[in-house]
């Protein structure tokens, strides 16, 4: 592209495509660019073409909410660049991008990004045995393929989404045997002051408890306080060993789903030296 456009977004999930649409509907030129093949991002990923009536239920009304964001996009007058990649970003506005087939300069008098977050990498002893994967890539695997994992399966670490995960896989069929977490008491009462603050997220807050609560009425028991997680077997997955409460257990696995919450993807602002 030769000319210059208002605004570039870097990013399809819902905030890209929020602020694609929104700039559009103000008259602005806009191009979303995205490295993935289809709208959505983590999130809302495959989003357009998820068998809604086979999966619409496991993966929950908030995932369905998606089609807004992107019915919303689609109506838009803005422009839609998938599979490309940006791999620079320059401070007159050029982004370098590339989509497989060919490379290209875009100008743009703003950029906007929205590129979301990365999943934590989580190394273990036994970490790159067969079977050991992080629990997005699972998800990953559920909203394009509707896949899950084969055989006994633990998911293991902290945050919202290995609950809401364990209720998903389960849903599809999964074998869940355990969910071990590792947040400790001392990390609640670590958080107790931001308490107040979160409190005008209830929302959330809300959301969580019935996911937890979800988790218990389909006989699902997280065990808290885990630490020293192992990945046993010889050439693959086939136990995961840890200790909770002073005590080691070990539980048969197949499938060991790891995550221990996830880092903002900053690459692009960082290139440019935007203040963090």
């Amino acid at each position: 592209m030769s000319k210059i456009i208002d605004l570039a977004v870097i990013g399809a999930g819902a905030a890209g495509l929020s602020a694609a649409t929104e700039a559009a509907s103000h008259g602005l030129a806009v191009v979303l660019l995205d490295e993935q093949p289809n709208l959505g991002g983590q999130i809302y990923r495959n989003i357009e073409n998820i068998n809604k009536d086979r999966l619409g239920a496991v993966l929950g009304d908030d995932y369905l909410k998606g089609e807004e964001f992107t019915t919303a996009f689609r109506a838009s007058t803005a422009e839609y660049m998938p599979r490309s990649s940006v791999w620079q970003v320059l401070e007159d506005g050029s982004l370098a991008w590339n989509n497989g087939k060919r490379s290209g300069i875009l100008r743009s008098k703003r950029i906007v990004a929205a590129t979301g977050a990365l999943e934590r990498p989580v190394p273990i002893r036994g970490w790159t045995l067969p079977g050991v994967m992080g629990a997005g890539a699972a998800q990953v695997l559920l909203k394009t393929a509707g896949m899950v994992p084969d055989g006994p399966t633990v998911i293991a670490g902290n945050g919202p989404l290995i609950y809401l995960l364990a209720n998903q896989l389960f849903n599809a069929g999964a074998e869940i045997t355990a969910i071990l977490e590792t947040t400790r008491f001392r990390d609640y009462i670590s958080a107790a002051p931001k308490v107040f603050g979160a409190l005008r997220a209830h929302e959330y807050l809300s959301k969580g408890a019935k996911l937890i609560q979800e988790l218990k009425r389909k006989g699902l028991k997280v065990q808290s306080a885990i630490q020293s997680i192992e990945a046993d077997g010889s050439e693959k997955l086939s136990r995961v060993l840890y200790r909770a409460h002073g005590k080691a257990h070990e539980i048969e696995a197949d499938t060991l789903l790891l995550h221990q919450g996830v880092t903002p993807n900053i690459q692009i602002t960082r290139q440019v030296g935007v203040d963090h």
